[in-house]
């Protein structure tokens, strides 16, 4: 590509590109609309998946307190049992 090309285009714009790199250039910005949309897709998907993992620690750790918490009322009647029977 030596010295600049002025063309006109099939709307009647005045082109200082080579049709061939503005058609190029013009795939290219496609492309990188469509990679965009599929990376906010991405993200979508990936802060849903997150969501949900941050639910369901919130629910485990409920329960595992929750089993702490009968175990040690299930450990301090039996030592309440086991100190009456002395």
């Amino acid at each position: 590509m030596g010295e600049p090309l002025v063309t006109i285009d099939d709307e009647f714009q005045l082109r200082v590109l080579d049709p061939e790199v503005h058609e190029r250039s013009t795939r290219l910005v496609a492309d990188c609309e469509l990679f965009v949309l599929k990376v906010q897709e991405f993200q979508a998907i990936v802060e849903s998946i997150h969501a949900d993992m941050n639910r369901m620690a919130k629910n485990t750790e409920r329960h595992r307190l929750k089993a702490i918490g009968k175990r040690l009322i299930r450990e301090q009647r039996h030592s309440s049992n086991e100190n009456a029977l002395r």
